[in-house]
């Protein structure tokens, strides 16, 4: 299934000093993780009579899966295509 639905990233720009500099490290590093495809884990799931292959990001003790992991996998693919 397609969708016309148009997804943007969006990223913020770091300062070296304020309340919420951990927060954004914790992003960085959380965008880091995700761009490694060392850390993209497939699994198969039976839906119906029909085996799809599925990819998981583990991530400190959580699990990003189904939509979001999808979009995060296709952003990847498209940053090491060099896709604009």
């Amino acid at each position: 299934m397609t969708t016309t639905t148009r997804m943007q990233p969006i990223f913020e720009a770091l300062k070296e000093s304020g309340p919420n500099v951990s927060d954004s490290v914790a992003r960085i590093s959380l965008l880091a993780h995700v761009l490694d495809s060392a850390n993209h884990k497939a699994r198969l799931r039976r839906v119906g009579d029909e085996d799809l292959l599925l990819y998981d990001i583990p991530w400190e003790g959580q699990n990003i899966w189904g939509a979001t992991a999808g979009m995060l996998l296709t952003f990847t693919r498209m940053l090491n295509e060099g896709v604009t």
